[in-house]
């Protein structure tokens, strides 16, 4: 329910505005905005458009701070015409449709007023709808800008890629990737949306501009003009305090989103999801999924209850949006197990087609990881390969705290590539047989500092040759212990690494004492020559941190890795550890217990990690050397 109007004024007087009739409508919804105010003003001063055809509609909604007496004072000095209107606060959306119904404009926007436009912003978007009479929505290009106001990338950004101004139709295949999200830089027709009685919906904390949008192309026919040249400036806040920030954390909102707006969205539909739909309900969607990848995720700060609802919600959302159009997503990079699992839930796990792709980059063993995704519950068929697999493991593939998909992965020894691979009763799609590394991590041409860099080690690793450094360094185990006490890193790396070339040397910071170090054992500073000469010869490096500098400790462009990686976990496993060790690019994973050990390994654990390369830190390693 809207909020209650306290007061209602403009700068002309009631008789003025009575018989005045502006082309377009802008509304402001202001809340804790005071103090980017000035800028957003400034830039409503500069536009170039004439501004008489413009009516400024300011929604104060329950501003704590003085952002009517800003807006106050700036309306007597200014030549537009300017209504402020006071409500107690009703939320961003509230404020919008109190804006929707005072809006006398033919046309109307919403731009945020933390944001700026352009100086030829309005009078562009007007050249532009003036040349394309037949066309509902008008699309100016959103602009990220960082806080410091550098410009950003936004992952919608593909559509700018010619510049040129056109008519978008979501309708047609070429366009559906062409979605909106962002409302602030769209004009509506206003009789629009009065014919189809549309309002913001004031029950979404936040992204109710995408779900406004959405319902405005399905009741007008899904076309818009795009008008790259018209340039709005979103900008970040510093301090995080935006709604779309503040509400990152709040994951109990999906139930409201996938339960009624997205499931009334797909049901408004005659016969199959529009494709446009299902690209802006599954963008929406992998922003809940690529969060729940990580680490510290908010999902597991969500009752079991609360994430039981979305999840249910959400199965249904993606059986109605079909599995065609989650295979032809293309919006954003999306890893292949959020696919897969979304593929699993839209066939009810009657899947029989699966990608296989390289889990990171080929290892310094020379061994590959290979993943390819299985119905839950499934058995592991057979699986011919002309490269030998070493181990093989099936995990659960887990959101919102329940599994969506198996998958298998596969460790291979393989000299030679391609190699080729066979799953008895599916269809393998990628690059099968021979998914090579992970993108990024190909070889880079090295530039000028690059070639420098590489240059100044190259003449202490030759004289380290011809001093017989290098052959007594060869084979020798690198500790880092990256602010972990080396001692226990030592003893668990002594008991779980193969028994051959006991050697150890200690990483140690600038600032460490070489006498800190546990038994004796020799050191050296981290980044200097001495770390590089040793890491050229290392055959395993040990280490508790998950930071990419301590796993890497130089860039590849200077030396690329040969070593083999143990990472040692120094407390108990958490329930979620899974997230921060599974993408780790390590050959060896020691847990302190052997219980542990097992819960890792074992089929169908939310793990990565076979059998083969685990180990604890309080049983002897093999000593065969083969991890």
């Amino acid at each position: 329910m809207s909020a209650t109007v306290q007061r209602d004024y403009a700068n002309h007087a009631a008789s003025t505005l009575e018989s005045w009739a502006p082309h377009t409508t802008l509304i402001m919804a202001c809340f804790r905005v005071g103090e980017y105010l000035p800028v957003f003003l400034a830039s409503l001063d500069a536009q170039t458009a004439d501004h008489r055809d413009y009516e400024l509609v300011f929604v104060i909604d329950g501003c704590p701070e003085d952002s009517e007496d800003v807006v106050a004072r700036w309306a007597e000095r200014t030549d537009f015409v300017v209504r402020i209107i006071v409500q107690e606060n009703g939320g961003v959306a509230s404020a919008r449709n109190t804006g929707l119904r005072a809006a006398r404009g033919r046309w109307v926007s919403s731009p945020d007023p933390d944001d700026r436009l352009d100086d030829e912003y309005l009078a562009r978007i007007a050249e532009a709808r003036s040349a394309a009479p037949g066309v509902d929505m008008v699309v100016g290009r959103i602009q990220l800008r960082d806080p410091q106001g550098r410009a950003i990338p936004h992952p919608l950004d593909g559509k700018f890629r010619d510049a040129r101004r056109r008519v978008v139709d979501l309708g047609v295949d070429a366009d559906a990737d062409d979605i909106q999200t962002l409302g602030g830089s769209v004009f509506f027709s206003t009789e629009r949306i009065r014919e189809h009685d549309l309002r913001v919906h004031e029950g979404l904390p936040t992204a109710s501009d995408a779900d406004f949008i959405m319902r405005y192309l399905v009741a007008t026919g899904a076309r818009y003009l795009l008008v790259p040249d018209a340039i709005y400036h979103y900008q970040r806040r510093a301090d995080d305090s935006s709604i779309v920030k503040r509400q990152e954390r709040n994951i109990e909102r999906f139930t409201v989103v996938f339960g009624e707006t997205h499931r009334a969205l797909l049901l408004s539909t005659t016969g199959e999801c529009p494709r446009w739909l299902a690209n802006t309900l599954l963008y929406f969607t992998s922003y809940l999924f690529r969060r729940n990848l990580q680490a510290q995720s908010p999902v597991y700060d969500t009752p079991a209850e609360t994430l039981a609802i979305i999840d249910a919600e959400l199965r249904r959302n993606l059986q109605l949006i079909g599995a065609t159009h989650i295979t032809a997503f293309r919006i954003v990079a999306l890893p292949h197990e959020i696919r897969m699992a979304w593929i699993a839930a839209a066939t009810n796990q009657r899947f029989t087609q699966t990608p296989v792709h390289a889990l990171g980059s080929p290892r310094p063993a020379g061994r590959r990881h290979l993943a390819l995704y299985l119905p839950l519950g499934s058995e592991v068929p057979a699986i011919e390969t002309t490269a030998r697999v070493v181990d093989q493991k099936v995990r659960e593939v887990e959101f919102l705290g329940a599994p969506w998909v198996q998958q298998v992965v596969l460790i291979m020894q393989s000299a030679e590539a391609p190699h080729v691979l066979n799953v008895a009763g599916m269809e393998l799609s990628g690059n099968d047989d021979d998914p090579g590394v992970a993108p990024g991590t190909e070889p880079r041409r090295l530039g000028v500092i690059g070639r420098v860099r590489r240059a100044s080690y190259a003449i202490p690793l030759r004289i380290a040759g011809l001093t017989g450094a290098s052959r007594r360094l060869a084979g020798v185990r690198v500790i880092d212990p990256s602010g972990v006490p080396a001692g226990p890193l030592a003893a668990a790396a002594l008991n779980a690494l193969p028994a051959e070339g006991a050697t150890f040397w200690v990483v140690r910071d600038p600032g460490l004492p070489a006498t800190s170090l546990p038994n004796g054992m020799r050191s050296v500073r981290r980044g200097s020559r001495a770390h590089f000469i040793l890491m050229k010869h290392a055959a395993w490096l040990v280490a508790a941190s998950l930071d990419g500098r301590v796993q890497q400790p130089f860039t590849r462009d200077v030396l690329e890795p040969t070593w083999q990686r143990a990472h040692v976990v120094t407390g108990a496993l958490g329930a979620h550890d899974f997230r921060a060790l599974n993408p780790l690019p390590v050959e060896l994973l020691v847990v302190p217990t052997e219980s542990e050990r097992v819960e890792v390994t074992a089929s169908g654990s939310r793990y990565r990690f076979a059998d083969s390369e685990v180990r604890s830190a309080s049983s002897r390693g093999s000593s065969s050397g083969e991890v």
